[in-house]
């Protein structure tokens, strides 16, 4: 799934600084993850001025930011992340300057696009209110469902209100917390608790987490407001958006009805039944399930927690004494102990990935025919030149980009400033003309500056290219240049992998090498 808000840029305020953030090297690798259309990276901020100064309408909004963040559980790469976010600036604002970068800086990847605020076709100006930004939400889910990403699903906000209300009427009718939840029952609520209270009416057709309808709703907030009438809570909602609200993953979902059974169960077949009433069962060499509106089984291994493993879950069915006892023991273990001032304690995990990283290694270098560790670092090298050649060919492109745009640009500053020349040229009174050329100065140079440029974008013939030609040239310029930036993604990938396969080959050398160097320390000292 992915969320969507859109914020409006003022005049004056902080537009060069936003450009200055989403453009973050740090959070974008290097650069490799923005991108622009009809504009260049470099001069955005005058390319947009460029359209701006045309609109039809003036206002106070400069650019838009728009903010599209992906679930982590959606495993959303950031090339599929900048592809969905062009996408959407495709379909919503097709003829809007923008520039968008993937950040990958946060479990959640998200993207940032500064979108002009008026359009370079029409001169006009984006209308941002409820309505578009129901049009934008709704684009943005079209394109994940197409890429087999979950959406924010509808919020049936009826129910909620009932029950917001119904749980104020309990409240007031209440003495203790129990109370409140007898109340509930009576009005034909069904209770679920847990590690969260949910409540589900007559009429609903799933539960309701008390903490998901607001601040007000939170089980503690329920017990200050039964113990104190006259306390005021504010209410505010968690991820909500018009009618709609984000919902749990699934793997959130699924660990959520994996503890409650196994709290339940006798047994792991009878844990296995419970299970079943909820999710189709995969056994085999992996326990795995699947709901009843997934395409795909989750296996239990890869819920990241080793409690959820089948080994753990039968042990803690049939020996909850011992599973607790192991579960003890790994907490304390997470850690490498220090048990001497020469030696480590390495748990069985960590060793297993240490000859995982070994073996992976060996494989890649097998592949490419390299022998020793001499071939790695040339190897390194070739890919490391062959990632600058490729990043200077991207540099070039977008200053070819700029040109372009620069050649726009002038032929509208040209035909803004010509009536201010020509005024000039008609004034027959030297010191008139002189007065006049004076007072506008700046617009006369901006005038000539367009003309140098316009006069070395000529063609043989003395011909300046139209308009159309010339944003056709940018498009197929941009499409260069965003193959380009593909292939050095894929140059990027290979250097890391073989960089980490050289520290894998290293690593147990140099900490050998940093033993021996502490042991002669240690002796010279003790000598001295």
């Amino acid at each position: 799934m992915a969320y969507v808000k859109i914020v409006p840029i003022k005049t004056g305020t902080h537009l060069p600084n936003v450009f200055e953030y989403v453009e973050n090297p740090l959070k974008t690798h290097d650069n490799i993850l923005v991108s622009s259309y009809m504009c260049s990276t470099e001069n955005t901020l005058s390319d947009f001025e460029s359209v701006r100064q045309f609109a039809m309408k003036k206002g106070n909004n400069v650019a838009h930011h728009i903010y599209q963040s992906f679930s982590p559980e959606d495993n959303v790469t950031p090339e599929m992340a900048l592809m969905i976010g062009k996408e959407l600036m495709k379909r919503m604002y097709p003829n809007h300057q923008y520039v968008i970068a993937t950040h990958t800086d946060r479990e959640h990847i998200h993207n940032h696009i500064i979108v002009n605020a008026v359009d370079f076709v029409r001169y006009k100006k984006i209308n941002s209110n409820k309505e578009s930004l129901n049009v934008l939400r709704t684009i943005s889910n079209d394109i994940c469902i197409e890429n087999n990403l979950s959406v924010i699903e509808p919020r049936t906000t009826g129910s909620i209100k009932r029950l917001k209300d119904t749980i104020d009427e309990a409240i007031k009718n209440s003495d203790s917390f129990e109370d409140f939840l007898g109340y509930m029952q009576s009005k034909d609520y069904e209770i679920k608790t847990g590690k969260y209270i949910s409540l589900k009416g007559a009429e609903d057709k799933r539960f309701n987490r008390l903490n998901s309808i607001g601040t007000a709703y939170t089980e503690s907030a329920i017990r200050r407001r039964i113990e104190n009438p006259n306390v005021t809570i504010k209410n505010k909602g968690r991820q909500v958006y018009d009618n709609k609200s984000i919902r749990g993953s699934r793997r959130k979902r699924l660990k959520f009805d994996m503890y409650h059974a196994i709290k339940k169960a006798d047994s792991f077949e009878d844990f296995i039944r419970i299970m079943s009433e909820k999710y189709e069962v995969k056994r085999g060499v992996h326990l795995a399930f699947r709901s009843k509106d997934a395409e795909r089984f989750i296996r239990c291994d890869s819920l990241k927690s080793f409690e959820y493993t089948e080994e753990m879950i039968r042990l803690k069915i049939e020996n909850p004494i011992e599973f607790e006892q192991l579960k003890k023991e790994r907490e304390e273990n997470k850690i490498e102990k220090v048990v001497s001032s020469d030696s480590r304690i390495i748990s069985r995990s960590q060793a297993k990935k240490n000859v995982d990283a070994q073996i992976k290694t060996m494989k890649l270098l097998s592949e490419n025919g390299i022998t020793s560790i001499e071939q790695l670092d040339k190897f390194i090298e070739d890919i490391k030149a062959e990632d600058k050649k490729e990043k200077n060919r991207i540099s070039q492109i977008k200053r070819q980009i700029s040109k372009k745009f620069d050649v726009i640009n002038s032929k509208k500053a040209y035909w803004r400033y010509k009536p201010i020349a020509d005024k000039a040229r008609s004034i027959k009174n030297t010191d008139e003309r002189a007065a006049f050329i004076e007072e506008h100065k700046e617009e006369l140079e901006k005038m000539k500056a367009a003309i140098v440029i316009m006069n070395n974008a000529k063609d043989s013939d003395g011909n300046l290219p139209a308009k159309e030609e010339i944003y056709t040239e940018i498009e197929r310029l941009n499409e260069a240049k965003e193959h380009l930036i593909s292939n050095n993604e894929l140059t990027q990938e290979r250097l890391t992998r073989f960089e980490n396969a050289r520290y894998n080959l290293t690593a147990d050398e140099d900490e050998k090498q940093e033993q021996k160097e502490e042991v002669r320390r240690k002796f010279s000292n003790h000598f001295i």
